[in-house]
């Protein structure tokens, strides 16, 4: 009979963490719908370009937020970017300049998003794949831009990453923005709309001949085009300042590290648990 009041006293005390845990999520739902309903009607009030439905709430999001953080701090997107708002909604405030404390470090808000930003991602990014029994070590996504300096110091190593399994996908990061008439964005449709976009930008990037070769698309909606703005939109979802900025794990998941800048290969790779042993070919 003990035995089997104890089994129950259990089974009682596992439904009721759950109901806990249930009520505890459905709870932070409704105030982090509060706070984005509160902003919105405050801020559209003075600004008549915006109106309830160009600020959304993302629940998940949310949660992930306050799980890391332990704040009060409300993810929302007005328009499409990314912002935070109060309990109270009455400050709209950029992810970059919320500092807060994650676990025993100090991050701005959009670093504490980035994980579950790449966890969530859709597209297929432009990749330049290992070679023939090369061993898949990590993979490492670069947000970055063909006229900015350290992302070129980037792709000079690029055969350093790839001789030691770590695979480089690139994410197109114009930071002049999405126009003809910059060069960032220029020369990323020019790659993205070659036969390999990987190798096209590494040519372009590194100033080879080869770069000569690609052309400018005859359309800018071509579908070739659009990686570009994905990246670009991407990249403001994450709350990318600035390139190169780089996101990488490794192969099995267990290892995961971003950099707001450039970092050399080696730091970089130890950071993923891989010893840099070859040095492969610039």
């Amino acid at each position: 009979m003990k035995k089997l009041v104890s089994i129950g006293l259990i089974a009682a005390s596992v439904t009721f963490a759950m109901s806990a845990s249930a009520q505890d999520d459905g709870a932070l739902v409704a105030k982090g719908q509060a706070a984005v309903k509160l902003a919105a009607e405050r801020i559209s009030k003075i600004s008549p370009n915006l109106d309830a439905e160009s600020f959304e709430y993302d629940a998940e999001k949310h949660k992930v937020f306050s799980d890391k953080t332990g704040t009060n701090y409300v993810p929302l997107t007005i328009t499409g970017r990314q912002y935070f708002t109060d309990a109270e909604g009455s400050a709209i405030i950029e992810p970059a300049a919320l500092i807060v404390a994650e676990g025993d470090r100090i991050a701005r808000a959009n670093e504490v998003l980035v994980e579950y930003h790449f966890d969530n991602m859709t597209t297929n990014w432009i990749t330049k794949p290992l070679d023939e029994g090369v061993e898949k070590k990590g993979d490492l996504y670069v947000f970055t831009d063909p006229t900015c300096g350290y992302c070129k110091k980037v792709d000079q190593e690029l055969e350093v990453y790839r001789a030691n399994g770590i695979q480089m996908h690139y994410i197109p990061f114009p930071r002049g923005g999405i126009s003809p008439s910059n060069p960032g964005f220029l020369n990323w449709a020019k790659a993205a709309c070659a036969e390999n976009p990987a190798d096209a930008y590494h040519h372009i990037m590194m100033g080879k001949p080869e770069a000569t070769n690609y052309a400018a698309p005859a359309d800018y909606n071509a579908e070739c085009v659009k990686i570009v703005s994905e990246g670009y939109s991407f990249g403001v979802d994450v709350g990318v300042s600035g390139t190169p900025f780089i996101y990488g794990k490794s192969a099995d998941g267990s290892i995961k590290m971003q950099r707001s800048g450039y970092d050399p290969v080696q730091n970089v790779a130890a950071s993923l648990g891989v010893v840099i042993r070859n040095t492969g070919a610039f």
